[in-house]
Formats: structure tokens, sequence, C-alpha cells
């Protein structure tokens, strides 16, 4: 789950992520990075360096969230911010194995993706979920194409 929090009093801003971190995998998880993104907001993202993993053991933000600091510029603002939970987002998690080869889980809020992707390699770069949007639509009506070109032809039973 994704919050906001502000804090008035020293204009600090926050993005919370609450749930539970497994490492699933047999070997420990290093040099682990949680990065928040919003799809849409091309290279703007918020990030946090967590502590390793071992096999088998967990982190459990579901009590106490992560707190990931928010700075503002010209492309992302407060009402930005404020909007942000509301918005198509994806929390990213970085990691490597003892060999120094790189993992990935990314788990989005976009109705046109699955709620969680694993991969080998760095994170893939973000995409506008209109972009998403526009190929579901392309797919769905070349799709109808084929089927009006192609007429199912009658049974003989």
């Amino acid at each position: 789950m994704l919050t906001v929090e502000s804090q008035p009093q020293n204009h600090d801003s926050f993005f919370c992520v609450q749930g539970i971190l497994n490492n699933i995998g047999k070997g420990p998880a290093l040099n682990v990075r949680l990065t928040v993104r919003f799809l849409g907001i091309e290279g703007y993202g918020v990030q946090s360096e967590i502590s390793p993993l071992g096999a088998g053991d967990r982190m459990d933000f579901s009590n106490k969230s992560l707190r990931l600091l928010v700075p503002f510029h010209d492309g992302f603002n407060d009402a930005d911010f404020q909007f942000a939970p509301a918005s198509a987002w994806e929390i990213l998690i970085e990691y490597e194995d003892v060999f120094g080869q790189c993992f990935h889980t990314v788990h989005t809020k976009n109705q046109q993706q699955p709620w969680t992707r694993l991969g080998t390699g760095p994170a893939p770069k973000g995409r506008d979920p209109r972009q998403d949007a526009e190929i579901m639509q392309a797919m769905a009506q070349t799709n109808l194409t084929r089927a009006s070109d192609n007429p199912t032809p009658p049974s003989d039973s």
C-alpha cells in the first residue's frame, strides 16, 4: 500500500510504503533498493536502500511504514504528491545475489499490468499508462479485424 505524509512544521513530505518484503530465494538478497515511481512522469522516482535479507527472511512494514523523503521539482510538485496514491504507480525492488547478478520485482498499480512481475537485470523503465491502454486497444482492434476477415465456416454436423 502507498500513502502520503506531510509534516508542515519542517516542510518534509514522504511516500509511505506498507507491506511485507519476503526473500523467497535460496540465497541472500544484497544491495536491496526500493523505488517508488509514477507512470507518466518520466525519470522521476523516490528510492531507498534497504538492509540485506537472508534466504527466507522478511521485513515487515505493515505496522510501521517505510518512509521515503520526497524531493519536489518542476516536474513533480505538491499537487502531484497529494494525487500520487490514486494515480498509476510502481514499487520496484532491485537486489543482487552473492555473485553480483541483478534481479528485480515490480509491483504495479495499473489495470493493464499484472500486479507482480519478476525478472533478471535492472528493472525495466516505466511507461505512461496511456501508452499501455493504446497498445491494448490496438491489439483488441487487430483481433476484431482478423475475426471479421476470417469468418468461421458453417459446420456439417
